[in-house]
C-alpha cells in the first residue's frame, strides 16, 4: 500500500498500525471492520483466540497490551480500500493487462473493471489513453 493509499485511511487504522503492522491492521479490517471489537487481557489470548488465529499470536497480544479491556470500534475503511483497489487495477492495466484479463483475475466483472478504472483515471486526473485523440494534429 503506498503512502498516499495510507493517507487515505482512519485514524483509528493508522494507529492501531503503528502496534500490530499495516498488514495486521488490514486484517482486522477484513474480519472485524465494522464492528466493535473487545480486546481482553493480553493474558486471555492463547493460540486458539480469534484475535490470535486472524492476526497471529504476537500481533494479537500486542494489540492486547495497548487496548486491555477496550472497546474499539473497527473501522470498515471501505472508501479507502476501493480506492486502492481501483489504483491497483489502473497499475495492472498499464503494465499490460487487459480488462478480460482483469476480471478473471480479480473475480469481477469486465463493467466492474471498466468503472474502476475510470475513477481511478479521475482521480489521478488523467485521462484514458487507450484510444487514440479523434481530433490530435499530427
Amino acid at each position: 500500500m503506498s503512502d498516499a493509499e495510507r493517507q487515505d485511511l482512519p485514524e483509528r487504522i493508522l494507529e492501531i498500525a503503528e502496534v500490530i503492522g499495516l498488514d495486521g491492521a488490514m486484517r482486522l479490517v477484513d474480519h472485524w471492520g465494522g464492528l466493535r471489537l473487545y480486546i481482553p487481557e493480553p493474558d486471555h489470548i492463547t493460540g486458539a483466540h480469534p484475535l490470535a488465529r486472524r492476526l497471529g499470536l504476537q500481533r494479537a497480544r500486542a494489540l492486547a497490551t495497548t487496548y486491555e479491556r477496550e472497546k474499539i470500534d473497527v473501522p470498515n475503511c471501505k472508501p479507502a480500500l476501493h480506492r486502492a483497489w481501483d489504483a491497483r487495477l489502473l497499475e495492472e492495466k498499464h503494465a499490460g493487462a487487459s480488462a478480460r484479463q482483469l476480471a478473471i483475475r480479480h473475480g469481477v466483472t469486465e463493467r466492474t473493471v471498466w468503472l474502476a478504472l475510470a475513477r481511478a483515471r479521475a482521480r489521478a486526473g488523467s485521462e484514458d489513453d487507450s484510444q487514440a485523440d479523434l481530433f490530435a494534429e499530427g
